[in-house]
């Protein structure tokens, strides 16, 4: 039995050999199917390539309809059950990636009068993943209605935008606010343009962006429940506004200056304040914040020397008198503050202003 057993060992090898390499090839023939439950959806054709989603989409030409809903007769559908079967070792390679199936023959179709299209198995799009595999859907036939696409166009306003305002708040310039274009167009099936339009509030949304101490700010408008509507922007606009710099507060005695020059003659120079100066609180921000940092000694604002000088000699608390029919002994004003100094031309006039309203009483002398 031994000598049986260890004669010929070449031939015993080949044959155990052939015997695996027919076995594999058998096994390789034979068929294996998987069975998978995906959503049902309906895409653009800007979503056909790069997504690695479970799904079977159906591709439609989103600037003429938009897909509502997949039915089984009558009954509504959101998933349907794919089994897929062929050879085993395409079978299970598959068991190990998504089953992201796409039916992309409705796009040259006419649309002009259809409401609904039908689709089978026979429609799915086979890339290489799925070549010598048969797939089979439940239900064998599936009905998507469809809806032609119509469009609105909104004239862009501050009021019809939920602005977001981040770090701006109370800063924002908002009669400078401006849109690029300045009409958005709503694209959208007739029942969801209808709907938006009925909702009230504001259909649009901007999460401004930028630095703190910038002075411009923008964003690009969303469509507020676009999504669930079913409705997109035919090109996103883009909102910018103006912002004011950021202020600080600074308590200064500033000189007090008297406008009268359109008094008649004899009334002019005759109405003083009672005091030539005055300590008011100011609020500062942008070029002029830095040359008021400039004159604090050290760079502490509670060591003033400097900066009631700057003060004094660049800041003026304006009152001005006009004409009027009678013009008592003793008359309030309310007060503007100026800048005076060489740098006016490269300061802006929404970089300060009083912290306060400031009322100076004036009398006649």
């Amino acid at each position: 039995m031994f000598a049986l057993l260890v004669a010929h060992p070449w031939q015993k090898l080949l044959a155990i050999g052939l015997a695996m390499l027919f076995w594999m090839f058998v096994d390789a023939r034979i068929n294996g199917t998987t069975t998978r439950t995906i959503p049902l959806v309906t895409v653009g054709t800007q979503s056909v390539s790069g997504e690695k989603l479970e799904r079977l989409a159906v591709v439609l030409p989103t600037d003429r309809v938009v897909g509502r809903r997949f039915f089984d007769g009558d009954r509504e559908l959101d998933k349907v059950e794919v089994v897929v079967s062929g050879p085993r070792f395409r079978v299970d390679a598959l068991k190990d990636d998504v089953l992201n199936l796409q039916v992309t023959k409705f796009l040259s179709l006419d649309w002009a009068a259809r409401t609904n299209i039908e689709l089978t198995a026979a429609d799915i799009r086979r890339d290489r993943p799925l070549e010598q595999l048969r797939i089979e859907l439940v239900p064998p036939r599936i009905r998507l209605e469809v809806e032609r696409v119509e469009e609105r166009p909104f004239t862009l306003t501050w009021n019809l935008v939920d602005v977001q305002e981040g770090p701006f708040a109370d800063r924002l310039r908002r009669e400078t606010c401006k849109f690029a274009p300045e009409t958005a167009v709503v694209l959208g099936s007739a029942n969801g343009i209808e709907t938006l339009t009925k909702l009230g509030g504001k259909p649009f949304r901007a999460v401004l962006r930028g630095g703190v101490n910038d002075r411009q700010a923008s964003a690009s408008l969303e469509l507020v429940g676009g999504a669930e509507l079913g409705l997109r922007l035919a090109a996103v606009p883009v909102m910018s506004v103006d912002v004011l710099p950021q202020m600080f507060r600074y308590d200064l005695e500033l000189p007090i200056l008297v406008d009268d020059l359109s008094l008649p003659a004899e009334a002019r120079g005759t109405y003083k304040p009672e005091t030539r100066t005055m300590t008011v609180a100011i609020r500062a921000g942008g070029t002029l914040r830095g040359l008021l940092v400039q004159q604090t000694d050290n760079g502490d604002v509670k060591d003033g020397r400097r900066l009631a000088e700057f003060a004094a000699q660049n800041l003026r608390l304006l009152v001005y008198v006009r004409p009027e029919a009678s013009l008592g002994q003793e008359i309030e004003r309310q007060a503007r503050l100026f800048f005076v100094g060489k740098e006016y031309q490269t300061i802006d006039r929404t970089e300060f202003s009083l912290q306060d309203p400031v009322i100076i009483k004036l009398r006649r002398e």
